[in-house]
Parts: structure tokens; sequence; C-alpha cells
């Protein structure tokens, strides 16, 4: 934490390790901790679940998704964990990163996994075509 570092272990073959956190999300983990604390909450988990000897498990993490994201007013075909994932990985490709640095934040195995968000959007095509265009001689 000192540091401002998070393990993440993932499951299903995915890659775990360190995570820089940025500010924001350092100060939101640090008023869980807090909180945490108050209520007289000891576990090793950031996320305990009823037992503190264990974190929440899979179906919980749906519910909580599920539940945060009707109160975001986000439509329900994308209140899941995967596609909180897949906002991620576009968003990230969207502002330019690099595709293996992608693959390391989603904790993907094969580049593959990371390469299906990698479509181009227009976004990204009207870009290039813009760039493509400010460096051809005028006529």
């Amino acid at each position: 934490m000192k540091a401002g570092k998070l393990y993440v272990r993932r499951l299903k073959g995915s890659v775990s390790g360190l995570h820089l956190l940025q500010r924001d999300e350092l100060r939101a983990l640090n008023a869980w901790l807090k909180e945490r604390e108050e209520k007289g909450i000891n576990s090793d988990f950031i996320f305990p679940g009823r037992e503190p000897s264990a974190g929440i498990g899979r179906k919980m993490v749906y519910v909580l998704v599920d539940r945060y994201g009707k109160n975001a007013k986000i439509p329900e075909e994308k209140r899941l964990p995967h596609a909180f994932k897949h906002s991620v990985a576009t968003h990230l490709l969207e502002l330019g990163a690099d595709v293996r640095a992608v693959q390391d934040a989603l904790g993907h195995a094969e580049i593959d996994s990371t390469l299906i968000y990698a479509a181009i959007t227009n976004a990204q095509r009207d870009k290039m075509a813009r760039e493509v265009a400010s460096k051809l001689p005028s006529a």
C-alpha cells in the first residue's frame, strides 16, 4: 500500500501481478480500509465474504455489479463484470495504450484474448485519416 501498488490474484488461467494504483483509487481504497477497521472487520481480503478468512464469492460480485450498475443507470445487458472489463480494454485502446500494456492490465495470458478488443474504432480511423492527410503534399 505504501508503494501505491496492489497485488491482483486472478483466476481461470489469467496472469496475477502487482498493479500501480492511481491517486483516486488509492484514496478510495484507504477510505474503504478505514471503514472496515471502524466496523471491526479484519481480513487479508480487501472485500471479505461472510467469513473474513475468505473473499467475496463470484455470485456476490455479479450481485454487486448489477446493483451498482442499476444505480448508475447502466443498461441491464451491460451490468456484468465482463462488460466492465471490456469497457476498460476499449477505453485504454482508444486512448492509445499499447496492446501489450492492455493485455497486462486485463491479466490475459494470451495476446489473442486482448486483440479481440483492438478492433479499430471510427474515432481512431478518423484520427488516422486526418494524420495521413496532414502529411500529404497539398495539391
